[in-house]
C-alpha cells in the first residue's frame, strides 16, 4: 500500500508593491522629464542579482474622465512606456509584463476624475 509522504508547502512569493507617481498629462501616454530619477532607481533595483527572475507587473491606471475603452487602452500605453524606459535603463525585461486596467481601480475611488488615479504601479514578485 503506497504511503503519503507530507511535504512543506512551499511559501508564496513575496510581493513587493511600488505606487510609482509619475506625472501623466490628461490623454496622455508620455513620461516628463521629471521623470527620469525615479525610473533611473528603480532600473537599478531591478538589475540587482537579488531580483533575478523575478516576475514585475506593469500595472497603468486612469482617471475616470473620458471613454471607457480609450481609458483602458491609455493606461495600457503608460504602463507600456515605464517598461520602454526601464529596458532602456538596462532592467531586464524577460520577466515584466504590461498590463492596463482604466479606470476600474482608482487610488482614490471617493473622486474618480482625482489626477491621482492617473499613475503606474509595479508589483515585483519573487524571486
Amino acid at each position: 500500500m503506497p504511503v503519503a509522504t507530507l511535504m512543506p508547502a512551499q511559501p508564496a512569493p513575496a510581493e513587493r508593491r511600488v505606487l510609482l507617481s509619475l506625472p501623466f498629462r490628461l490623454d496622455s501616454y508620455a513620461l516628463a522629464p521629471s521623470a527620469a530619477p525615479l525610473l533611473d532607481n528603480l532600473a537599478a533595483a531591478l538589475r540587482d542579482e537579488r531580483l533575478r527572475g523575478a516576475r514585475v507587473e506593469v500595472n497603468g491606471h486612469s482617471d475616470a474622465r473620458g471613454r471607457f475603452a480609450w481609458n483602458l487602452a491609455l493606461s495600457f500605453l503608460r504602463a507600456s512606456a515605464v517598461v520602454e524606459a526601464l529596458a532602456a535603463r538596462g532592467a531586464p525585461t524577460a520577466g515584466m509584463r504590461a498590463q492596463g486596467f482604466g479606470p476600474l481601480q482608482p487610488l482614490r475611488p471617493e473622486d474618480p476624475f482625482s489626477p491621482a488615479n492617473r499613475r503606474v504601479e509595479v508589483v515585483v514578485t519573487g524571486p
